[in-house]
């Protein structure tokens, strides 16, 4: 029935939240922040997370642009932990972008899923994440040869939820809504837009978010990538 599969990358498929934690230790390091005044690395991970997400939910609501969405992080981290120190946020930000797409960790059994899934599907990645990133992202963590596509909001000028990033995808790849699934981890963005655009979508749900909710929008629901083989 399926012929190719689309894959949402960060926290899907690219481990975010451990790539960004050694980013963020190293930053911790390189500044000496604990000497500035920030107690321990487990701060500026919590903070990171919170802010983060918070200027991620606003540009998927295209509140803020790629440009302020960067530019704001660690000035509003430095805001928070170390507001005598803003000067710090500009060179912080630099050293992020530069590491942290570099991370190769990936969610637990992407890697092998990937190489079962090759073998019986097409594979591309729809992301909101930016050209320059996850490009770099797929290359390091060595997996960049499984995916013919890579859409993200860059290329196709949308963000998903919007109708408009599936349609571009079916159109770059050729396929029809039939032939396709979805898999990702955010329900808004991910399933509802998928789910929106007449897609069938696999909710990889690991935070356990509104599960009874998922499974009646979602065609199906995992709780760990090493489930796909059961499914595909």
């Amino acid at each position: 029935m399926y012929t190719t599969l689309f894959f949402d990358l960060d926290h899907t498929l690219w481990d975010y939240k451990t790539n960004s934690e050694k980013t963020l230790l190293h930053l911790y390091e390189y500044f000496d922040l604990e000497k500035l005044g920030i107690g321990a690395p487990s701060a500026l991970f919590n903070t990171f997370e919170t802010i983060n997400e918070g200027l991620w939910r606003s540009f998927d609501r295209m509140e803020i642009d790629k440009t302020e969405l960067r530019n704001r992080r660690f000035d509003n981290i430095l805001q928070t932990l170390l507001p005598e120190h803003g000067h710090l946020a500009n060179p912080m930000s630099e050293l992020f972008l530069e590491h942290c797409p570099k991370m190769g960790c990936l969610m637990h059994g992407a890697a092998e899923v990937l190489l079962y899934l090759k073998e019986k599907y097409n594979l591309s990645i729809i992301t909101n994440g930016f050209d320059d990133t996850q490009s770099t992202k797929l290359k390091h963590a060595g997996i960049d040869h499984f995916f013919d596509y890579l859409i993200t909001s860059d290329s196709c000028g949308a963000k998903k939820p919007a109708v408009e990033v599936f349609d571009y995808a079916l159109q770059k790849s050729g396929t029809t809504k039939d032939e396709v699934l979805y898999v990702g981890d955010n329900f808004h963005t991910d399933i509802l837009g998928a789910h929106g655009a007449g897609w069938h979508t696999i909710y990889f749900n690991s935070n356990n978010y509104q599960p009874a909710i998922a499974e009646n929008v979602a065609t199906f629901s995992i709780d760990c990538l090493t489930e796909l083989r059961n499914i595909l």
